[in-house]
């Protein structure tokens, strides 16, 4: 088995970890052609889970606390 280096056109900023698993499928007449699958190629980052979390909880306080100001100032 011969090693070979491709890049990908899909996937994540960064690439798989030396020793990571990936898909890889490829014509064994031409292997320079060589594709990554697209679910082998995308990582999970919790971070972005985590930043989008905040801003939508941040996001649904602002509106709520603008609410209860135009309600208090409806009361008084």
């Amino acid at each position: 088995m011969i090693p070979r280096e491709f890049k990908s056109g899909i996937g994540s900023n960064t690439p798989p970890r030396a020793g990571e698993e990936v898909t890889v499928i490829y014509d064994p007449l031409l292997p320079g052609e060589a594709r990554t699958t697209p679910g082998s190629a995308i990582r999970f980052r919790p971070q972005a889970f985590v930043i989008a979390g905040v801003l939508a909880l941040g996001l649904i306080g602002f509106f709520f606390l603008a609410f209860m100001v135009l309600v208090l100032l409806v009361l008084l």
